[in-house]
């Protein structure tokens, strides 16, 4: 979906269970960079990614993982032609 971005809560999940990059990284098998990658939304994971880290981190891939639509700002021109005179 074009403007639809992945979003996640890797940063949330390591805070509340007092992980580091490198604790979720050794319950993974992915490394600490990609981690990384992936907690700051920097990379995408692949599906098998997302598996490994919501089994890792004990959630369904659907609390961890989301997607968010890119907010788009309307560019309106109204010609001043339109606007009229308020005679009163």
């Amino acid at each position: 979906m074009p403007g639809t971005t992945v979003t996640n809560l890797i940063s949330k999940m390591l805070y509340d269970r007092g992980w580091t990059d490198g604790e979720l990284a050794r319950r993974t098998g992915l490394s600490r960079p990609r981690i990384n990658r992936l907690k700051n939304r920097r990379a995408q994971p692949s599906v098998r990614e997302a598996l490994l880290l919501s089994d890792a981190l004990g959630v369904e891939v659907e609390q961890l993982f989301s997607l968010e639509q890119a907010s788009e700002v309307l560019n309106m021109t109204i010609p001043l032609a339109s606007f009229r005179p308020h005679s009163g």
